[in-house]
């Protein structure tokens, strides 16, 4: 192994020997004369040391560095930060636990491109699997969604799932939600033609797209309520997308 040029300008340092790293430059009572050899040995052996797990001096380990996620979503109503907690709620991680492959966002509807119409809204989603629908509230910053791992159906009936979700974002604030997962899997998705996407019984129940103040949020199937209110509200913009 080269040695390493550093050495060429210690000529004069000091060695404690009671603390294997502390190397001094000023000379007192407890240093003694070191040479290149040794000096080199001891030093290469602590930080060595230092990178050993068990060693008796890395007691103060790094912090782990997460990795960055960098997930697009192309969304007129969330950003990717959003689209990344989501993410971490379907894998059911805290919000602080790393992603560590985050999911594709696949803009299946978006009421404002394709027409807001429940029609259009089941032509194109019915029989998807993976899907998070976000609705942005008319007149407001609120953002309400949910998750739903199976698929929709135009067919009026309940179906089954323990693992779905609903949530709320307010004020354009990401650290300003709430997220509600279903407590009663046997009411967890509301189907029917009638109606837009919807969430267990009365949960979240969007009405249509046409403006009109008639979709609302009550607890019913899911743990708890997700907006502050219980009126009724109309939706300004919604989008649905599979998560990949």
């Amino acid at each position: 192994m080269r040695k390493l040029g550093i050495f060429n300008h210690i000529k004069n340092v000091q060695y404690h020997d009671e603390c294997p790293i502390n190397v001094k430059y000023n000379s007192n009572s407890n240093c003694r004369q070191r040479t290149y050899k040794e000096l080199y040995k001891d030093l290469l052996k602590s930080f060595l040391n230092l990178l050993e797990p068990n060693s008796k001096l890395n007691n103060n380990p790094r912090p782990r560095v997460t990795k960055e996620i960098k997930l697009k979503v192309d969304s007129k109503i969330i950003t990717s930060q959003h689209a990344e907690l989501i993410s971490k709620w379907i894998n059911k991680l805290d919000i602080t636990d790393e992603l560590k492959s985050p999911y594709k966002y696949k803009l299946l509807f978006r009421g404002s491109r394709d027409g807001f119409s429940i029609r259009k809204f089941h032509g194109t989603c019915d029989g998807e699997l993976r899907t998070v629908m976000i609705v942005k509230v008319k007149g407001s910053n609120e953002i309400l969604g949910g998750y739903n791992p199976i698929d929709w159906t135009s067919e009026c009936k309940w179906s089954i799932t323990k693992d779905s979700f609903i949530f709320s974002f307010n004020n354009n604030r990401i650290e300003d939600y709430i997220l509600s997962r279903v407590s009663n899997k046997n009411y967890a998705i509301s189907n029917g033609c009638y109606y837009g996407p919807s969430f267990g019984n009365g949960d979240l129940v969007i009405v249509d797209f046409d403006g009109n103040y008639n979709s609302y949020s009550r607890k019913g199937s899911y743990e708890k309520s997700i907006r502050k209110t219980g009126k009724y509200f109309a939706v300004e913009e919604c989008e649905v997308f599979q998560i990949m």
